[in-house]
C-alpha cells in the first residue's frame, strides 16, 4: 500500500468505525471514477468532520495589486512543488479579467495526473491550483472543469478536458446557436485540455465532443459545475473573497441550510447547517467546537460564534492558523477561509492525531479538542488469509508501487470468496468471485502512470473451459492474455498488460465447444452518441429504419427518432459475429408497440412466444451493408409493450423463405 493509500485508508477509519461497505464498491467506485491517486483531498472536522474531499496543493492569495511577471513565476513555482510538466501551458484570452487565464497538466512523483489552471486578475494576485480530476476520461468524452463567467463580463472562457481522442469541442446555446471552441492536444498528456470563448449573452446549454472520425460523443452541461447547489436557493448574496472564491448559503427543503465554497464557476464543496449535524461527528453524536475542510487548495470552514482565530495541528507539524471573517449573512457562526501553506508532498495525516484550538480575539483559549491517533488498519482487519498461492503478475516490477499482485480470500462480515489485488497505483481491493470470470462487473485493473506513458494491468477469474482472452483496441487489433492458475487457488487467473494511452475498446473471451466469444465492451459511449450512420439506412415496417455507425454498431430510429438498445460488435468484425446457430440466434430490443432487431442471415419471419401466453411476429430482410444478418421488424400488442420482452421464458422462432423452421431460441437469464 502506497503513502496516500495508506492515509485515505486512515481518514476512512476516521469516518466509519467498522468496515460496513461493500467490499465489491472499491472496483465499482473505480470503474465510475477512474480516480487517480494523486496528493489527496480532505476534510476536518472534529472527531471525524475532518472527512477528505480530494487534493491539497497551493494556493496564494493576496491583497490588492498589479499582476507582475514575478507573481506569476512565483506562484507557477509554488504550484508545482512535487510536479513535473506533463503538458505546454495554454494561454486564453481571458476577457473577465483582461489578462491570460493559463492552464496546463502535471503528474506526481509518481506520475498521477494533475489538472493545472492559474488565474491573472487585473486588481488582485494570480491565484491558481492543481488536482487530480475526478471525472476521467475512460467514462465520459469531455467535461468542464471551470469558467471565468461573472455577472458583470462581457465575455469569457469556458474550459476542461477531454479524452485524447477528441478532435472538436463546440458550445450550444439555448437559442440553438454552435460556438466553436479549441482542443488542446498534447504529446503523451493524459488528457487535451478544451476551452471555448463566448460573450454574456450567450447561455450555453450543452457542449458537445466529436472524435477524429467525426463521432459525437457524451456532450456535457455546465450545470454539471453546480451539481448540488443548483437544486438549493440561495439565502443571501455571495461573498467574494481572496483568491477567486466565493461563498454563499443556500436552502434545501429536506436537508436543510448548506453553506457552498465555489471557485471558478465550480463548486469546492459544501458544508451542512442544519443543526442535526453542524458541530456534531459523523454520527450527529459527540459535539465538534469545528467544521473545517480542506478542498483541493484552500481551508475554509465554521466555528462557534465568538472564535476569531483557529489552529490545526496533524501530528508534530506546523499548525495551519486562520482567521475569522464578518458573516453577512447573520448565520451565527463565525466563518473562516485561508490557504493551505502544506508542502506538495504533504497530506493532512488524520492517522498522526490531530489537536484543534480556538482563539478569541484577545488570543484567549476559548476551546480545544484533540483527536487521538488512529493507526492504519492492517488488511488482516478486514480480509481473511490467502486461499492459495500469492500470485506476482510477471512483468509488473516497474509499476508504481510495487508489482501486481492477484489473490483470492475471504472477507469479515460478507459471504463467499473474492478477488483482491494491490501494486500499481492503488492499495487493496477485492470484488466477490463470481461464476465464469466476472463479466457482469467487468474486468479489474491496475494502473501505474509510470514509465510514461504508463500501463494497465486488466485481470479477471478465468472458467475452466476458457481458452483464450484477448483486449481488443479500438482499431481491432487483439493483444493476448495470459492464463494461468495459481496453486491451490479456486479457479486460474488471465491478465494482460496494455500501454495507457492504448484505446482498449473490448475484451473477448474464447470458451472450449462454444462458436461465439463472450465481450466485455470498455468504450461504448461512442456508439450510444453516433449521430452520424457510415452507411445508409434500411428501412424496415412499421417506420423503423436500421442504420449501421462506426463501431460496426447498429441502432434503429423510427420516425427519425433513436430507438432503445445498440448492437455492438468486436472493432474490425461483423454484426454476424454476434450470432451463432444453437447459441445466440438473434438480438432484440422493443419500444411501446414494436420489436426490432437482427437475426442469422436466412431469416425472413420470426414469432416470439410469451410467457403467459400471447405471440408477436416480425417480418426480416438482408442487411444492405454485407454484414451477413437479418433486419426484422413487427408490431407487438400494447400489453406485452407494457410487460417487457426481456423475460425467462419467451421461445423465439426463425423462418426461411420457404416458411420452415431455421432455428429456435429460448433465452435465460444470462442472456439479457
Amino acid at each position: 500500500m502506497n503513502t496516500l493509500e495508506q492515509r485515505l485508508k486512515a481518514a476512512l477509519d476516521a469516518r466509519a468505525q467498522t468496515f460496513d461497505a461493500s467490499p465489491r464498491a472499491w472496483l465499482d467506485v473505480q470503474r465510475r471514477t477512474r480516480l487517480p491517486r494523486g496528493r489527496g483531498r480532505w476534510l476536518l472536522a472534529a472527531i471525524p468532520v475532518i472527512a477528505i474531499a480530494l487534493i491539497v496543493p497551493v494556493l496564494v492569495n493576496g491583497g490588492l495589486g498589479r499582476t507582475t511577471a514575478g507573481d506569476t513565476d512565483e506562484l507557477y513555482r509554488k504550484l508545482m512543488q512535487g510536479l513535473t510538466p506533463a503538458s505546454e501551458q495554454v494561454l486564453v484570452d481571458n476577457p473577465a479579467e483582461g489578462r491570460p487565464l493559463r492552464l496546463w497538466m502535471a503528474r506526481t512523483k509518481t506520475g498521477d495526473p494533475e489538472f493545472c489552471s492559474m488565474v491573472e486578475q487585473a486588481k488582485d494576485e494570480p491565484y491558481g491550483s492543481c488536482y487530480a480530476p475526478i471525472r476521467m476520461a475512460e467514462e465520459r468524452s469531455g467535461w468542464y472543469e471551470g469558467t471565468t463567467r461573472t455577472d458583470t463580463s462581457p465575455s469569457y472562457v469556458d474550459y476542461g478536458l477531454a479524452s485524447t481522442d477528441v478532435a472538436k469541442v463546440t458550445a450550444v446555446t439555448d437559442d440553438g446557436r454552435r460556438i466553436d471552441g479549441t482542443v488542446h492536444a498534447f504529446a503523451n498528456a493524459p488528457w487535451s485540455i478544451w476551452t471555448v470563448t463566448l460573450n454574456a449573452r450567450d447561455q450555453v446549454k450543452t457542449v458537445e465532443f466529436v472524435d477524429g472520425k467525426g463521432r459525437p460523443g457524451m456532450s456535457e452541461a455546465p450545470t454539471s459545475l453546480r451539481h448540488e447547489s443548483r437544486r438549493g436557493r440561495p439565502t443571501g448574496m455571495p461573498l467574494a473573497l481572496p483568491g477567486g472564491l466565493v461563498m454563499q448559503p443556500y436552502d434545501y427543503d429536506v436537508e436543510g441550510g448548506r453553506l457552498f465554497l465555489f471557485r471558478q464557476g465550480k463548486e469546492l464543496g459544501f458544508m451542512s447547517l442544519d443543526k442535526q449535524w453542524l458541530f456534531k461527528d459523523m454520527d450527529g453524536q459527540k459535539d465538534s467546537p469545528l467544521n473545517l475542510y480542506i478542498d483541493q487548495d484552500v481551508a475554509w470552514g465554521v466555528a462557534k460564534l465568538g472564535t476569531a482565530r483557529v489552529e490545526i495541528t496533524f501530528g508534530t507539524g506546523t499548525p495551519l492558523t486562520l482567521q475569522a471573517r464578518p458573516d453577512p449573512w447573520n448565520l451565527g457562526l463565525a466563518i473562516f477561509t485561508g490557504p493551505t501553506y502544506f508542502p506538495a508532498d504533504f497530506i493532512p495525516d488524520w492517522s498522526q492525531g490531530v489537536r484543534q484550538a480556538g482563539y478569541d480575539a484577545d488570543g484567549k483559549l476559548l476551546w480545544r479538542k484533540d483527536l487521538p491517533a488512529r493507526p492504519d488498519r492492517k488488511d488482516d482487519e478486514m480480509y481473511g488469509a490467502p486461499i492459495g498461492e500469492v500470485m506476482t503478475v510477471p512483468g509488473t516490477d516497474d509499476f508504481t508501487g510495487g508489482p501486481v499482485k492477484l489473490w483470492f480470500t475471504t472477507i469479515k462480515l460478507e459471504k463467499g470468496k473474492f478477488l483482491c489485488s494491490s501494486g500499481g497505483n492503488a492499495g487493496t481491493g477485492c470484488s466477490p468471485l463470481e461464476s465464469r470470470h466476472d463479466m457482469r462487473s467487468g474486468p479489474g485493473w491496475r494502473d501505474s502512470y509510470l514509465p510514461p506513458p504508463g500501463s494497465r494491468l486488466s485481470y479477471g477469474p478465468a472458467a475452466d473451459d476458457l481458452e483464450s482472452a484477448d483486449a481488443v483496441t479500438e482499431d481491432g487489433r487483439r493483444i493476448p492474455a495470459t492464463i494461468t492458475r495459481p496453486k491451490d487457488t479456486p479457479t486460474a487467473l488471465w491478465y494482460v498488460r496494455t500501454p495507457l494511452n492504448e484505446r482498449v475498446a473490448a475484451f473477448a473471451f474464447r470458451h472450449k465447444g462454444r462458436q461465439l466469444e463472450e465481450v466485455w465492451l470498455e468504450s461504448q459511449h461512442w456508439c450510444w452518441d453516433d449521430k452520424r450512420p457510415i452507411a445508409a439506412g434500411g428501412p424496415l415496417g412499421d417506420g423503423l429504419v436500421a442504420n449501421l455507425f462506426d463501431g460496426p454498431c447498429l441502432k434503429f430510429q423510427r420516425d427519425g427518432k433513436e430507438q432503445p438498445r445498440a448492437f455492438e460488435a468486436l472493432p474490425g468484425g461483423k454484426l454476424s459475429g454476434l450470432l451463432a446457430l444453437g447459441e445466440h440466434p438473434l438480438g432484440w430490443a422493443y419500444n411501446k408497440d414494436v420489436w426490432y432487431g437482427f437475426a442469422l442471415a436466412g431469416t425472413t419471419r420470426l414469432t416470439v412466444t410469451l410467457p403467459g401466453g400471447g405471440q408477436a411476429t416480425a417480418d426480416a430482410v438482408p442487411d444492405p451493408w454485407g454484414h451477413g444478418v437479418a433486419l426484422f421488424s413487427g408490431k407487438i400488442p400494447e400489453k406485452v409493450g407494457k410487460q417487457g420482452m426481456f423475460w425467462r421464458g419467451m421461445r423465439f422462432t426463425g423462418y426461411g423463405a420457404d416458411g420452415s423452421v431455421l432455428w429456435t431460441y429460448e433465452p435465460q437469464e444470462d442472456d439479457f
